[in-house]
């Protein structure tokens, strides 16, 4: 009697295991379209298209026109990565020339003279510029300064930035810097 109970109780777990049969055809199909909305009339009069749904009557926000792109620009520029354009400052008018009221222009910087970039490398993660200067050649880290912490560099001159990516070097004299390019054929 112990067996029959046994038997049974299997019997039903099996039953309470089995699945259901396979959906049918109809389960694969897509569920119909839902109906087409009456066209809405357009709204600027005598106009012959119907009027269609803008971007922010269906929740996305919509892109601004080339021309308003353009108009928030101030300039244009060739190079888009270059650094921009800082305004001359003017100097102390009685000390740049003697007349008051006059604005002085300070010539533009230049690379020091025999000063050559000649490639940059990342060491530990640390880019560093090599360099030539009066014969001598080595390396530039950010923040070395002529006559202090380098030969490589005129007295009043530091590095301000060095980009080994683009082999971009920034040189920095009091407050005016010029920056070093290599030729993109060389990085």
């Amino acid at each position: 009697m112990g067996h029959l109970a046994l038997a049974i109780a299997a019997l039903a777990a099996l039953v309470g295991c089995a699945s259901a049969p396979p959906p049918g055809p109809e389960a694969l199909l897509p569920p119909p379209a839902p109906a087409p909305a009456a066209p809405q009339p357009a709204k600027v009069a005598g106009a012959s298209r119907p009027a269609v749904a803008s971007p922010a009557t269906q929740g996305f926000t919509p892109l601004p026109s080339r021309e308003q792109v353009l108009a928030t620009t101030p300039e244009r520029r060739l190079d888009p990565f270059a650094p921009l354009a800082r305004p001359r400052t003017a100097a102390p008018a009685a000390a740049a020339t003697g007349r008051p009221g006059s604005l002085a222009v300070q010539p533009p910087i230049t690379l020091p003279a025999g000063f050559q970039f000649n490639g940059v490398v990342s060491v530990g993660g640390v880019p560093q510029a090599l360099v030539t200067y009066r014969n001598e050649s080595s390396s530039l880290s950010r923040g070395d300064q002529g006559g202090r912490t380098t030969p490589l560099l005129p007295i009043g001159w530091s590095v301000a930035s060095i980009d080994a990516q683009s082999g971009h070097l920034l040189l920095r004299q009091g407050q005016r810097t010029v920056s070093a390019r290599l030729n993109p054929a060389l990085l």
